[in-house]
């Protein structure tokens, strides 16, 4: 009896240990850079039926959580696309600006969108757009919609093209943290092996 009390006691220790190091992960994750990968679809247009993919990194100290708010690359944004066998970053936005362009959108903490323009051909730009909740201040009474516009660049370099010229759909997917996967993973093995200890037992 007493063997089993002491088993049973290293048992709960052992565990609390467990969910204390989770939870200071998780704790931890809150102040962390974070990675959401994405995907674009092309539908219509010049690129019709190709697809896309990136991944945009921020840090999250830089968030409140609350509301609508943006970020730019000054704020520690960072974004990486690949299409058509090209790779780009944020330094080759067409309209490049550390503290403007380009530029992540959020929702009570939640990405809702990039504002993104990639010169994918010398006169051609997919412009990655925010969500619908924002609106357009190039476009007054337009409002910018989660997906692909595709637009030209002029002589100057200057890219127009406004949300009627859609051409596909963005979606974004978050990237859980190695930290917290690697200590949940910790639980769940601790918990494999305390059910096969029991089995034995009985």
């Amino acid at each position: 009896m007493k063997n089993m009390l002491r088993e049973a006691t290293a048992v709960v220790a052992v565990g609390s240990f467990f969910v204390a190091l989770v939870a200071g992960e998780v704790q931890q994750a809150t102040a962390a850079t974070v990675a959401y990968d994405f995907e674009i679809n092309l539908t219509s247009g010049t690129f019709a039926g190709q697809t896309g993919f990136g991944q945009v990194t921020y840090d999250d100290a830089v968030l409140t959580g609350f509301g609508e708010e943006i970020i730019e690359v000054d704020d520690g944004l960072s974004i990486v696309f690949n299409f058509a066998g090209q790779d780009y970053t944020e330094a080759d936005d067409v309209g490049f600006d550390p503290a403007v362009f380009p530029s992540a959108f959020f929702n009570n903490g939640v990405l809702n969108g990039i504002d993104f323009v990639v010169p994918v051909l010398p006169n051609t730009a997919l412009w990655l757009t925010n969500n619908a909740s924002f609106s357009d201040p190039a476009n007054p009474g337009c409002e910018l919609k989660l997906g692909v516009c595709e637009g030209t660049i002029d002589t100057n370099g200057i890219f127009s093209a406004s949300t009627a010229n859609s051409v596909g759909a963005v979606t974004y997917v978050l990237v859980p943290e190695p930290a917290t996967l690697a200590g949940l993973l910790s639980l769940s093995t601790l918990g494999i092996a305390l059910g096969r200890k029991r089995k034995q037992a009985a």
